[in-house]
């Protein structure tokens, strides 16, 4: 009878942290795309936002880069890049707006033909 009580609350102590480990992961965001990513449309930018909710970390490389791109909000999730950051060739791009919230790029950052992007003060955290 011992034996089980022990087996039971040995059990329990598991499930307690499975569930509070899986908790933390879910509410606190996870990695995602370690073979990166490339937009080529806002609709994909928007699209990424719905598919990688709780997404706070991109393993691999972005390559932002499209005519009707007009918005970087849907990225406002994105703490940090490990990869590279290109954002390239956008001609409707005006601001950076939603990646304020980047912290860290692990490889290097491009920004360039832009042509009525203003500045990469949105930036600033980084």
């Amino acid at each position: 009878m011992q034996h089980r009580t022990k087996c039971g609350f040995i059990v329990s102590k598991v499930i307690c942290v499975f569930l509070t480990l899986s908790c933390h992961l879910t509410l606190g965001g996870q990695s995602c795309l370690p073979n990166g990513i490339i937009f080529t449309s806002q609709s994909q930018l928007n699209t990424f936002a719905i598919e990688n909710q709780g997404c706070f970390e991109i393993l691999g490389d972005v390559l932002i880069r499209g005519n009707d791109i007009t918005n970087l909000d849907p990225l406002n999730t994105i703490q940090s890049i490990k990869g590279n950051l290109r954002i390239n060739d956008n001609p409707k791009l005006t601001n950076l707006n939603g990646l304020n919230t980047l912290k860290s790029i692990g490889g290097f950052l491009t920004v360039f033909n832009n042509s009525i992007l203003i500045s990469i003060s949105d930036l600033n955290n980084l």
